[in-house]
């Protein structure tokens, strides 16, 4: 057992520093078991670029090598990737698709099963230097000719001349794109005039369920504030405190 966070992130560089492209990391533990602490100690061997963390609402977070020719680190969720119908085809365990006992690090590129034969492929995550450009020409070369391809998550995640390129030779079946960049779209974009696109103005996370919770955690911290003065969960905490108005959070 270990006995601090220190000894944790020794041991992830001590890992780290053997690992090669192709390799796959497997973490099992519950939450809280330190296994981001010990990713973060393999990321600092590896020397990729960061920050890594625990995976929220992402299929494959792309840390990249800072070195030229060195292998990227991938965290793959495996709950939110595979799902249990994968897990009975490959044969794998399916204690894997507890949520939040397994991370799985893959070294080198995204792995191929994230954009190979299935018949849709949902990007999901959000947008940092390290995921900046993430899935590339490789990656959309990947899908399949029935494939759909959706991005409701940052424009930027995805080289956006190569999906387009891709798009106007057919390559795949089409594609849902909810983000753009520049946003709004050009009048002049290639997107606007393609058939087997569908298009909508950057609503992807406006569903009944996301205004539902808005509003209840809007109302929850008012009647906090009306009661207490509690301002958990503040922008301006500090200014509200600052002008007695508020308990800091």
């Amino acid at each position: 057992m270990l006995a601090t966070v220190e000894d944790t992130l020794a041991l992830g560089e001590s890992l780290g520093s053997g690992l090669r492209a192709g390799d796959v990391v497997v973490l099992s533990g519950p939450l809280g078991a330190g296994k981001t602490v010990l990713a973060k100690g393999i990321a600092r061997a590896m020397d990729v670029e960061g920050p890594v963390t625990s995976p929220t609402f992402v299929l494959a977070r792309v840390h990249r090598a800072r070195r030229a020719g060195a292998p990227a680190m991938v965290h793959v969720d495996v709950y939110r990737l595979l799902g249990g119908k994968f897990a009975a085809r490959a044969k794998i365990p399916a204690e894997w698709f507890e949520r939040g006992k397994y991370d799985v690090y893959v070294i080198g590129d995204i792995p191929a099963k994230v954009f190979g034969p299935t018949l849709l492929t949902k990007l999901a995550a959000r947008l940092t230097e390290g995921t900046r450009g993430m899935v590339g020409a490789r990656e959309i070369g990947l899908l399949s000719p029935g494939a759909i391809f959706v991005n409701a998550a940052r424009a930027e995640l995805v080289d956006g001349a190569a999906l387009r390129a891709a798009l106007a030779r057919r390559a795949f079946a089409g594609a849902v794109v909810d983000v753009f960049h520049p946003e709004p779209l050009l009048a002049d974009d290639p997107l606007l005039g393609m058939e087997h696109v569908l298009l909508t103005p950057h609503i992807a996370g406006a569903t009944k369920g996301a205004a539902e919770r808005g509003a209840e955690v809007v109302s929850r911290k008012v009647a906090a504030f009306l009661a207490d003065g509690s301002t958990a969960g503040s922008l301006n905490a500090r200014d509200l405190a600052a002008a007695g108005r508020g308990v800091p959070a």
